[in-house]
């Protein structure tokens, strides 16, 4: 990803992608699953701090994959790593199976 200005981001969401609306998995016992998400980095050896619409829920380093089950609405999800590097993306949770 490039700033815009001839630079690479030092990192970006690979899910979810901005906007997205991610409809909770249920799992065979009935129960809902979680939802994992993602970022490349460019530095491997980078921590990286996860905040939830402004509360922080946990950090990676090495795999950033991180998994848990958001409430059901609008949410803001913010990765800031260890150098001070800030990403965020903006998606909805919806809950029950899709419609086909």
């Amino acid at each position: 990803g490039c700033t815009g200005n001839g630079q690479y981001a030092a990192m970006q969401f690979i899910y979810p992608q901005q906007n997205a609306v991610i409809t909770l998995p249920k799992q065979l016992n009935g129960k809902t699953g979680d939802v994992i998400f993602e970022l490349a980095h460019n530095n491997p050896k980078a921590t990286v701090y996860w905040h939830l619409d402004e509360e922080f829920i946990g950090t990676t380093e090495d795999f950033h994959q991180i998994s848990f089950i958001p409430e059901t609405g609008k949410h803001t999800l913010v990765a800031v790593d260890n150098e001070g590097n800030k990403v965020s993306v903006g998606f909805v949770i919806k809950t029950g199976y899709p419609v086909n």
